[in-house]
């Protein structure tokens, strides 16, 4: 799901329509219409393996790894958003790690009180004792 949302961020920075895998491993990127059309460029496989942005190369990779996986040769914007809301319906919780910064502030709470509360009980029982 990771590299869903990852990918769909990399969509939206970069204003992307469609991405499609060639029979050749280059990556055509075609990108949203503007008020010229659409626009398009090819990563040939040698751009992709010299790519010095370690960003862009593993972003480019992830692409050609999901489309494998899923047996395509392209997908686009609106596939993309369609798959990470099922994937949300069907695993809802899936992407949120459990906080468990409230249920320590609370517990250390919770022993700090004990500790003051036995200290002051005790305190009193000496005090006690001693004035008998």
């Amino acid at each position: 799901m990771t590299d869903l949302k990852q990918i769909q961020q990399y969509f939206l920075a970069n204003n992307i329509y469609q991405i499609t895998q060639q029979d050749s491993g280059n990556l055509l990127i075609t990108f949203d219409a503007g008020s010229d059309g659409n626009s398009s460029q090819t990563i040939t496989v040698e751009e992709q393996l010299n790519e010095t942005d370690s960003q862009k190369k593993t972003t480019w990779q992830k692409f050609k790894s999901y489309l494998s996986k899923n047996n395509k040769s392209s997908f686009n914007k609106q596939e993309l958003v369609t798959m990470i809301s099922d994937l949300q319906k069907n695993n809802p919780n899936s992407e949120e790690p459990t906080n468990w910064t409230p249920y320590l502030v609370g517990g250390g709470i919770i022993v700090v009180l004990g500790i003051v509360i036995a200290y002051l009980s005790l305190g009193n029982k000496k005090k006690t004792a001693k004035g008998i």
